[in-house]
């Protein structure tokens, strides 16, 4: 069976049969490769998106629904090791307005100990986190927003926080001077609102009781996707980074599962061409299937030539589309420069497009297209059984 369905693919005998199936293998083939590329494209900046901005961001916090917590009451030695937690610090955090000589904005100040490992340490410019000493009131902000406010190393920053304090002119919000120790450049979003400085100074700015703080930042050696494979006391509560990143991971889930919507129509229409291509080759061989009908082959076994015929097509369409896909993920800026001709990117502009093959989405996308050929090739197999050698043969 699979000798004769091979026989069927080589046959040129028709020239518009052939335009045909060639125009079928290339429909998969582009569906194929447009797909591969997609998904790798994708997966790259899934992949960006996870090394570039989680680093600087906890994957998880642990805190209590009051929002702070006292660290020599509440313990968390389960956590310590862990297999897929990085690291745990304690920390405190709130929003405060910063106000400067020229201008005023918001932020988030982050109140860390310099003993702890921390993401940014290794982004400062010209400082170390080190400069941070408890008592002395020191901040390091982000690129952005050090540019905002017109600040730089040594210039004073007053915080002004959300809680109220009552004086005998009458209540006024918390609020201290600040020096601006150094400037931090991550190139991501917490350059534009996040401020770093000591614990201890951070939990004085907010009125904390002694040994309390906001809770624990978790790093996961797996952010995207965080499991709470742990067991915490009742009093506590877990945020993962979803919480405050939803809109944007469900845009980017969204926009792919759109995408693949798409391209996997457009195989589909690819795919149901075979069934033209099925209807023309029984016609065509009419009278071959008769001589086979009447020396004995079953009419399963028919149906298996015209089914496997179809799967061959198949295969050499998605063979082409992975070569020209892999080739050119390999040779992205043979992409780039086409993209820049049709005018989907500027021609000065100059951007790396991050890439990531995962061979199980490959191959999953590969056996869904075998599986779809195998399912529309089953009717116009069919029908080839239904051909009598008594009306074929006289």
């Amino acid at each position: 069976m699979f000798y004769i369905s091979l026989r069927y693919v080589q046959s040129y005998s028709n020239r518009f049969y052939l335009f045909i199936k060639c125009f079928s293998i290339s429909g998969i083939a582009i569906g194929v490769m447009v797909l591969t590329i997609v998904i790798s494209v994708m997966n790259g900046l899934e992949n960006e998106f996870k090394i570039h901005n989680m680093r600087f961001i906890p994957h998880i916090v642990i805190t209590t629904k009051k929002g702070w917590l006292n660290t020599q009451e509440i313990s968390i030695s389960s956590l310590i090791g862990c297999k897929n937690i990085l690291y745990i610090t304690p920390f405190i955090t709130g929003d405060v307005l910063l106000q400067s000589q020229r201008n005023i904005t918001n932020g988030t100040l982050v109140g860390i100990n310099t003993s702890d490992p921390e993401p940014i340490s290794n982004y400062l410019i010209n400082a170390c986190i080190k400069q941070l000493v408890s008592g002395e009131y020191k901040v390091f902000l982000g690129s952005e927003l050090a540019n905002r406010l017109d600040l730089k190393k040594g210039d004073k920053v007053k915080l002004i926080t959300s809680i109220k304090q009552y004086t005998p002119i009458g209540s006024i919000f918390l609020q201290k001077i600040f020096t601006v120790a150094g400037i931090y450049y991550t190139n991501t979003e917490v350059d534009s609102y996040q401020l770093l400085l000591h614990i201890n100074d951070a939990a004085a700015l907010m009125h904390y009781p002694n040994g309390c703080v906001t809770g624990w930042r978790l790093w996961l050696k797996n952010p995207i996707n965080p499991r709470y494979f742990f067991s915490i006391p009742p009093n506590l509560i877990c945020k993962d980074f979803r919480t405050n990143k939803l809109m944007l991971i469900q845009a980017i889930q969204m926009e792919n599962k759109i995408i693949m919507i798409i391209i996997f129509f457009i195989i589909l229409i690819a795919i149901f061409n075979i069934i033209i291509i099925l209807i023309m080759l029984i016609i065509a061989k009419k009278n071959e299937i008769a001589i086979l009908k009447a020396q004995g082959l079953k009419n399963k076994s028919i149906m298996m030539i015209f089914i496997i015929y179809g799967i061959i097509i198949s295969i050499i369409g998605i063979i082409l589309g992975l070569i020209f896909g892999i080739f050119l993920l390999k040779n992205i800026e043979i992409l780039l420069v086409l993209m820049k001709l049709i005018g989907i990117v500027s021609k000065t502009t100059n951007i790396i497009i991050p890439v990531s093959i995962n061979l199980s989405q490959i191959i999953f996308l590969i056996m869904i297209i075998i599986s779809l050929t195998f399912i529309i090739g089953i009717y116009p197999s069919w029908y080839a059984t239904t051909i009598k050698p008594s009306k074929c043969l006289r």
